[in-house]
């Protein structure tokens, strides 16, 4: 199977090299759904005597860990291409949401997701390699 890809909605979004960031050697992809549950104590109850809120809705959240590994020299333009998927352009931008399109390996249906963070280690031994991690916020399915 083929890398997973981010692309920009319907905004610009420019790597080092093209309008796609490639997220090579993605090693898992791992889900995490979460209800969002607001849970407040009852007044001088035990842990049992709880109230339990649901107003916030259900949120999906991908984790994405992969190893960047090259000979030419790109290592630092694959790290500055991740630190800008969180450059603070995501969200409302006047008109509507606009995040990314993904498309994880585990389903091949493309979604629109948000970049919540992004973290990166150079690999000790190896000035080739580069391993990381990305959370990304479902915000929707574009497979219509």
């Amino acid at each position: 199977m083929s890398d997973p890809t981010l692309t920009k909605g319907s905004g610009t979004f420019f790597t080092s090299s093209t309008a796609i960031l490639t997220l090579y050697n993605t090693q898992t992809e791992g889900v995490t759904k979460s209800a969002n549950l607001i849970n407040l104590p009852m007044p001088t109850g035990d842990s049992d005597e709880i109230i339990v809120f649901d107003l916030l809705g259900v949120t999906r959240e991908l984790k994405v860990r992969g190893r960047f590994t090259t000979s030419d020299g790109t290592i630092n333009n694959f790290a500055k291409d991740l630190n800008s998927l969180v450059a603070g352009k995501q969200g409302d931008t006047g008109g509507g949401q606009v995040g990314y399109d993904y498309t994880p390996q585990s389903t091949g249906v493309k979604i629109t997701v948000y970049v919540n963070t992004v973290s990166w280690d150079f690999v000790a031994g190896e000035p080739n390699s580069l391993d990381y991690n990305l959370s990304l916020i479902e915000a929707g399915s574009n497979s219509g």
